[in-house]
Parts: C-alpha cells; structure tokens; sequence
C-alpha cells in the first residue's frame, strides 16, 4: 500500500507556465527537471513536504494540455493520471502566465476544474515586476476566488499563497516519513522499471509505454510494508553518451546520478530475455561506483518458464559475465505478473540494516589477525607484514581500515581477498565493501 495520511496538493497547468520551478521554490531545493521545453514532466512525481507546521504532499503533474491528440497516447495517459490526482486531492494550485497572458488551454482547464473550483488556487505565475499586475484582471474571468501574483523564480508572493494554501489543510504528521529506506530502480530501456514499482504499491504510479524515454524525472512514491515506510524511485536510466543528446536527456541523466547517490539501495532490473547487456554492465558499476547497495531483479522471467535454462544457470552466467555479481543477491519475478515482489521486501531491509551495522573492534581484530596469519601477504625484500590493529572508519557502506609496517607489501589482489573474507564472515550480501591498508606511525 502506498501512504494515504498525508493530504495532497496537486500543482497543474499547461507546458511551461512554471510548475517544477515553483516546486523547487517551495522544497527549497532543485528536485525537478525546469526547461523550456514542452512536457519535460510526464510522470505524477510527489515530494513530502513541511510548510507552516503542516505536512503534505506534493505532486508535480504532468505539463497537461486538456486538448490532448488521442493518437499521443503518452499525453492521454498523462491526462487521466492528472485528472485522478485532482480528484483525490485537498488542494489544488493551478498555475498560469502572468507574462503571456490567458491562454485557451488555461480556459480549458479551469472548465475540467469548476466542479472542485472550492479547493482551487489560482497562482498567476512570471509576474516579476509590478507593472503587470495591471494584467491580473483577465484572469480573474476563470471564476475562482482565490488569485495570488507569484512569481516562482525571484519568489515574490509565494509566501503569502502558500499561507493560504496551509490554512485549509491539516497539520499532518512527519512521523510516517521518518526512517524511510530510499530505493530507486535503474534499468535499460523497456526492462520494465515502471511496471516493477507499479506492481508493488498495486496502483499505476508511473507511465508505462513501450517508447524509449517515457521516463524523464525521477520519479517518487512512498510506500508501506510491514510497517516500514519506503520511498521507491523509478529513474529514467543512464544512457551511454550524450553527443548531440537533447538537454532533457541530459538532466534526466544527471538526476538518475543524483538519485543514485541519495538511495539507501538500488535494484537493478534486468531483461531475462535479453540476459546482461554491455548498457547493464555499466548500470552496475554505476551503482558500484557510487558505493550503494544493490540487489538485481531479473524481470520477464515469466517468458523464460519454458526454457531450459534454470535461475542456477542464469545466476552463474551472469557472475561469470560479471564476476562482482557474486556479492549481490539477484531475485527473479515478473512485474506484469507480480511474481517475486514480495521476496524483495525480505531482503532490502536486511541489506541495509546490515551495511549500516558497526563491528565491534574486538571481534573485528581477532578477525582480520586470523586472516592474514593463515594467508600472509608475499614478503618483500625480507620484510614480512605485521598487523598493528583494524577499525571500522564508517558503516554505509561498510569501511574497514587496516595498520600495517609494510604497506607496500600489499598487492590491490591482496585487499580484494581480504575484502571478500570480510563479506562472506560478517554476511554483507548485497553491500559495497571498502578495505583500506595504511601504514602504522
């Protein structure tokens, strides 16, 4: 189930009047894509949010036209979705431009609006200078009784209408949001990243379509399960170069990066019928690189049911394609199915709680001291290695330090064995390892 306590607040209108640039205003941070550039956001994205002591959240819709082309099945999509949101929402924030003024698509939705035109909010956005309040007249024509003069880059009047906006909802409680595992999912094109995270909150949170792309923003939605609260990420993917790429695909790009770097694990999806492509490969060291936890979700394994090939098999292709396999779990289902989704929510909490585990020094020493004693690195000119003392620098992820006299005795071989002693005794399956070797003083 996704979380339902929360009230929300669902900003809408037409391409480009402002509506991620003033989200970013009243997060205080850049979490959505803002170009010039007509439906840069297609997917609902929600962000939890505390405003005046109230709690809420807040949903960045789709840059909808109410003129939709019933041949652009994308934007259809994206106009249901909308529709429904509003609906379920306490308030609404329509946002229009000030600087060019009432546009048919603005009339168009204000019409769709009317029937909830009582928790409407009319921000009347790009209105930088005072001279063109002179302008707000017009607007007033779309008969909603709340009208504010904003303008979401420079900040002006923001405050004052969101001070109205708080008066009509409840307090709400952050408690639910506290101790959230954030996990985000990363994948090729069509490996079925959007299908996955809607068949686990059973509701369609994410576009899904067979275009490339679909997927521009990264895309959150919280969740619940077994009394723990998720915030599950679909990103729109890193793709191989960026030569002549659009700026859209550019930024997507760089928020996947982000998101990666903000997520407390990260499931890999995978195409069983396509196995591990060299664009997967580099998704893994993605995630590797950024030292995050990562499980792998070997999607459409449904299709392979008839095959000969076996989940073993598949499993040691993989680690043979991409020996660093070995040390993270991979899990197979179908996420139009909805099989093997709740083997994953056994075990993500268990990796994290154990990358952020600390070893006691003691037990941790006694460990390492074994380990090289029984497999001493090769001396050099003589000099054999001796261990001074082991320490665990930081958990997540998991950093172990290691003083030595002879530094220089120790291979990257070396520190990779030791490193793999270390993940197989204390159980870190799906955990990034770091081992350090330092010279003692």
């Amino acid at each position: 189930m996704s979380i339902s306590k929360l009230e929300e607040v669902v900003i809408v209108g037409r391409p480009n009047v402002g509506k991620s640039t003033l989200i970013n205003r009243i997060l205080k941070k850049k979490k959505t894509i803002t170009l010039n550039e007509p439906g840069v956001t297609r997917d609902l994205v929600s962000f939890p949010v505390t405003v005046n002591g109230h709690t809420f959240m807040l949903i960045d819709s789709g840059g909808v036209s109410m003129q939709k082309k019933e041949t652009d099945l994308i934007q259809v999509e994206v106009v249901e979705k909308v529709k429904m949101a509003i609906k379920n929402a306490t308030k609404v924030i329509m946002v229009v431009d000030g600087h060019n003024g009432l546009q048919t698509e603005d009339r168009d939705m204000a019409k769709f609006l009317r029937p909830y035109q009582d928790k409407v909010i009319l921000a009347v956005n790009k209105m930088d200078n005072k001279q063109r309040h002179d302008q707000l007249s017009e607007f007033l024509k779309l008969g909603f009784k709340e009208l504010f003069p904003i303008s979401s880059v420079q900040g002006h009047g923001v405050e004052v209408m969101l001070k109205t906006l708080t008066d009509g909802l409840a307090k709400g409680s952050r408690k639910e949001l506290e101790a959230v595992y954030n996990i985000s999912f990363l994948g090729c094109p069509n490996v079925g990243k959007s299908s996955l995270l809607n068949a686990i909150v059973e509701e369609d949170k994410v576009i899904v379509s067979d275009v490339e792309g679909t997927t521009r923003d990264s895309v959150s939605v919280y969740f619940r399960h077994n009394k723990q609260t998720f915030c599950l990420i679909d990103t729109a993917g890193i793709r191989k170069k960026f030569r002549n790429a659009e700026a859209i695909e550019f930024y997507s790009v760089v928020r996947t990066n982000k998101t990666i770097e903000e997520s407390d694990l990260v499931i890999v999806v995978i195409d069983a019928n396509k196995g591990m492509s060299h664009q997967d490969k580099r998704n893994v060291q993605a995630v590797i690189d950024a030292k995050k936890n990562m499980i792998l979700f070997i999607n459409k394994w449904d299709l392979m049911e008839d095959s000969d090939v076996k989940e073993k098999g598949f499993t040691k292709l993989l680690v043979s394609d991409m020996p660093v396999l070995q040390y993270y779990p991979m899990l197979y289902g179908s996420a139009k199915k909805a099989k093997g989704l709740s083997d994953i929510f056994k075990i993500v909490p268990e990796i994290i709680e154990r990358a952020n585990t600390r070893i006691s020094t003691s037990h941790l020493n006694q460990f390492v001291e074994q380990v090289i004693k029984r497999n001493p690195p090769t001396a050099k000119y003589g000099k054999d290695v001796k261990v001074f003392y082991a320490t665990q620098a930081e958990s997540s992820p998991p950093t172990f330090v290691i003083f030595v006299n002879h530094r220089e005795n120790i291979t990257n071989t070396y520190v990779r064995f030791v490193e793999k002693r270390i993940r197989q005794y204390f159980g870190y399956s799906g955990c990034p390892v770091v081992v350090q070797f330092r010279k003692h003083r």
